[in-house]
């Protein structure tokens, strides 16, 4: 989209767990995560670094 505005489908677990479902993510930095009896999804920023990445792994772990 070349006006920069984002639609909820262009990172749709992101979308969701930031928006309708944000009572339920669990999250380390910018990562988030439903929970894992929830469902298996997780939601990176569009452009993850590598604390991002950081963060994902810790938060798989747990």
């Amino acid at each position: 989209m070349s006006s920069g505005a984002r639609h909820p489908l262009d990172n749709p677990a992101l979308g969701s767990l930031t928006g309708p479902h944000a009572h339920f993510a669990e999250h380390r930095g910018r990562v988030l995560r439903y929970p894992v009896d929830v469902s298996p999804w997780l939601a990176l920023p569009d452009e993850p670094d590598a604390d991002d990445w950081a963060d994902l792994a810790a938060l798989a772990a747990r």
